[in-house]
C-alpha cells in the first residue's frame, strides 16, 4: 500500500467537494467493469462449465454494481458505510456465480473500491477499514472455492493490484481536488473583479456628480450676478447696458446648459 502520509495530503482538502472527483472517475470505472465482465466470462467459456444461468445472475448483479458506482456521488454523500458494505457483498456474491473467473472478479473489483475509498474519506482509518474487509473477503472466497494451490499467488497479485490502484486513486484524486481549487479560485477572482467594476463605477458616477454639481453651482452663480447687474442699470436708466448684460447671460445660460449636459 502506498505511504499513508500521501493520503494524509488529501485529509486537507476536505473542504472540497468530493463527489466532483467522484464523478469523474466514473467513466474508467465502468470501461474497467465490462473488461473485467469479459475477462471472467472468457476464463469460464475456457473452463467448459459455462451455465447460462450463473451467467445471468452474474449479469444481473454486475449491472447493479456498475449502476451503484454511476449513482456513487448521491450514494457516499449520504450513507457512504452503507454503499461499501453492499458493493463488497455483491462483489463476493459474483465471484461465485464465475467460480473458474472469480480470481479475475475479485482482483480487478475490490483494488478499484479500495482506491474509491480513497477519494471519499480522506481518513487513513476508514480506508484501512475498508481495505481490510476487502482483503478479508478475498481471502475466504478463494478458499471457500478451493483456490487453495494458487493462493499464495493471487493474494500478492491482489497486493500490487491494490498498490497500482490506489496510487493511481491518489494521482487522479489530486488532479482533480486541484482543478477544482483552480476554478475556485478562477471564480474567486471573478467575483472580486466585478466588485471592483462595481466600485469604480461607483467612484465614477460620484465624481461625475460632483463635477455636474460643481459645473451647474458656478455657472447658476454667473447667470444670478449678471441678472443683479441688469438690473441695477435698469434702475439708473441705462436700459442699453442692461439689455447687453442679459444678452450675455443668455449665452452664458447656454454655455452651463451644454457643460451639464
Amino acid at each position: 500500500m502506498p505511504s499513508m502520509k500521501s493520503i494524509d495530503v488529501l485529509t486537507a482538502d476536505k473542504s472540497l467537494n468530493h463527489s466532483a472527483a467522484v464523478s469523474d472517475s466514473r467513466i474508467p470505472i465502468l470501461i474497467w467493469i465490462v473488461l473485467i465482465y469479459a475477462a471472467s466470462l472468457i476464463m469460464e467459456w475456457k473452463a467448459g462449465v459455462f451455465s447460462w444461468i450463473s451467467l445471468l445472475f452474474f449479469t444481473g448483479l454486475l449491472a447493479l454494481h456498475a449502476s451503484l458506482y454511476w449513482h456513487s456521488p448521491i450514494l457516499v454523500a449520504k450513507r457512504a458505510w452503507p454503499y461499501f458494505i453492499i458493493q463488497g457483498l455483491l462483489i463476493y456474491g459474483m465471484s461465485f456465480l464465475v467460480r473458474n473467473g472469480s480470481p479475475v472478479v475479485l482482483l480487478g473489483l475490490y483494488p478499484v473500491l479500495i482506491g474509491q475509498s480513497v477519494g471519499i474519506f480522506y481518513q487513513k482509518s476508514k480506508i484501512v477499514a475498508v481495505s481490510f474487509g476487502c482483503y478479508s473477503l478475498v481471502w475466504i472466497a478463494l478458499s471457500a472455492m478451493g483456490w487453495f494451490e494458487d493462493i499464495l499467488l493471487l493474494v500478492p497479485l491482489f497486493v500490487l493490484m491494490n498498490v497500482i490502484v490506489v496510487s493511481y486513486g491518489l494521482l487522479f484524486f489530486r488532479q482533480v481536488h486541484a482543478r477544482l481549487r483552480t476554478q475556485s479560485f478562477l471564480q474567486e477572482l471573478e467575483r472580486t473583479h466585478r466588485k471592483v467594476e462595481e466600485l469604480t463605477l461607483a467612484n465614477e458616477r460620484q465624481r461625475m456628480a460632483r463635477d455636474l454639481h460643481d459645473t451647474l453651482a458656478q455657472g447658476l452663480a454667473g447667470l444670478l450676478m449678471q441678472l443683479e447687474a441688469a438690473d441695477a442699470h435698469l434702475d439708473k436708466k441705462n436700459p442699453a447696458r442692461a439689455q447687453e448684460i442679459i444678452k450675455q447671460t443668455m449665452q452664458r445660460g447656454r454655455k452651463t446648459l451644454s457643460d451639464a449636459r
